[in-house]
């Protein structure tokens, strides 16, 4: 009984450990691969922030658009780096939210985009 009671507590002890940390790591790699997708795309397309530059919210809007997407595409592609490495991740994670934010503001709120629906006959 006492093996099978050191192997259970070794088992729980180990998953304790993972515990710890897995769950940030997932978290963190989900992110990355997001925003890195999306500064890719930044990095090899077209600077289309000039056809959309008056509905970024005040004070992006004040910013010119080659400025804008130049941060824009290095912070998504330098904050999915610190991600997955675990470096500065709370001012990366605070600077893709507000990235996040004005992206929102100024394209998807603006192309209604939502999860939720209010017509009974899509239920």
């Amino acid at each position: 009984m006492d093996m099978t009671g050191s192997l259970l507590d070794k088992l729980v002890g180990f998953a304790n450990r993972i515990g710890a940390w897995l769950p940030h790591l997932a978290i963190r790699l989900l992110l990355a691969w997001e925003f890195a997708e999306s500064g890719w795309e930044k990095f090899r397309g077209e600077n289309w922030f000039v056809d959309i530059q008056g509905k970024f919210p005040f004070p992006f809007d004040l910013v010119p658009a080659n400025i804008s997407w130049f941060f824009a595409t290095w912070s998504e592609l330098l904050g999915a780096v610190a991600l997955v490495i675990g470096l500065f991740t709370r001012f990366f994670s605070v600077s893709l939210f507000l990235l996040t934010v004005v992206a929102w503001a100024s394209v998807h709120a603006a192309m209604a985009t939502t999860f939720v629906t209010t017509d009974s006959s899509c239920r």
